[in-house]
């Protein structure tokens, strides 16, 4: 599965690429310690991972943004490779 850790300021976040999996809207999730979002992009799904929710909300936020400023195509792109 295609994976990404990010260090941020907040500290280190997990993007997992999950190509064959649609959610309809954003899930909140808890698993094993670590809070997540399941980000609908395209035809697939972005679970971005962190140790506590204000760590994963700006990192979907920033996710959002970039894909905001490249119309669409940043984590679509992402699904694609």
């Amino acid at each position: 599965m295609p994976h990404l850790v990010v260090q941020t300021a907040r500290g280190p976040v997990t993007v997992l690429v999950l190509r064959n999996e649609h959610v309809k809207g954003k899930q909140n999730f808890r698993e094993s310690g670590y809070s997540g979002v399941l980000v609908p992009v395209g035809p697939g799904t972005l679970a971005v991972m962190a140790a506590d929710d204000a760590t994963v909300t700006a990192a979907v936020i920033e996710i959002e943004h970039a894909d905001a400023l490249h119309a669409g195509h940043a984590a679509t792109d992402m699904l694609m490779c």
